[in-house]
């Protein structure tokens, strides 16, 4: 995903001398809004999820510099499942296992000894069409996890729509102030 910064300038004031430190002022610019955007979607992290360990995902979040040839700024998220997260994709042809009670609590834990390989090993629990089930003694059966068919992520991480805000926001501001300090 990428973000086109086009902007209508009239350099046509400036001195010669001048117009050559563009490349530069637009690169410190860019590389400016990078680092707000990353630290907007860092600052934003605990209220678009719910995070024990803030700290290691946040780290995940970084930006690279634009230089005066490629003129590109990036904000990346180094951890796989944040890349999930920002892209929203789903994976079909594939059957994943579900555990029933997060189709009611989603934050709980899944203990060890009731992960479907552990529960499986037992003898009053088997495998169906359907999903790991567990028998009981009279004869009921009681659902521990459910086969779906397809697995998706929300986009909720807002790395794109974090950084079109930000530059929305500060690209004319900071360029100006970049050129300013750039020919002074």
């Amino acid at each position: 995903m990428q973000i086109d910064v086009s902007t209508k300038l009239d350099l046509s004031q400036l001195k010669d001398y001048e117009k050559k430190h563009i490349p530069f002022v637009l690169a410190k610019t860019l590389t400016q809004l990078a680092r707000e955007s990353a630290f907007e979607a860092r600052k934003q992290l605990p209220q678009r999820f719910r995070l024990r360990r803030s700290a290691f995902l946040k780290s995940g979040i970084r930006y690279e510099k634009a230089t005066k040839q490629s003129l590109e700024a990036k904000v990346i998220e180094l951890d796989e499942l944040m890349r999930k997260q920002e892209e929203g994709p789903s994976y079909t042809g594939k059957r994943f296992l579900i555990p029933r009670k997060w189709l009611v609590i989603r934050s709980e834990i899944i203990r060890a000894d009731e992960r479907a390989t552990r529960l499986l090993e037992r003898a009053n629990y088997f495998i169906d069409e359907r999903g790991v089930w567990e028998r009981k003694a009279n004869g009921d059966a009681k659902g521990w996890y459910i086969f779906v068919d397809q697995k998706s992520y929300d986009e909720r991480l807002g790395l794109l729509e974090n950084a079109q805000k930000v530059v929305n926001r500060e690209f004319l501001q900071k360029f100006t102030e970049n050129l300013w300090m750039a020919t002074k």
